[in-house]
């Protein structure tokens, strides 16, 4: 029962067109930068198979780009 952008903005993960745009109202969303993680994930893959200790630590991986969409409009 909440207006949305009216009372909350709503921004969503994965920027699936298909999804963020079958809603009412449509749904803004951060677009991931997938390229950069299959790259990150395969240098990981490589030092574990070659018997190398993995990094204790997280490796952010920073959006593309917010897709504005109706859910974070705001007058």
């Amino acid at each position: 029962g909440l207006d949305v952008p009216g009372h909350l903005t709503l921004l969503g993960v994965d920027n699936d067109e298909l999804l963020c745009d079958a809603t009412d109202p449509t749904i803004s969303s951060i677009e991931v930068n997938w390229l950069l993680m299959g790259w990150r994930a395969a240098g990981l893959l490589d030092r574990i198979m070659e018997g190398r200790a993995s990094p204790a630590t997280v490796l952010p991986i920073e959006p593309t780009r917010v897709v504005e969409r109706r859910s974070t409009e705001r007058l």
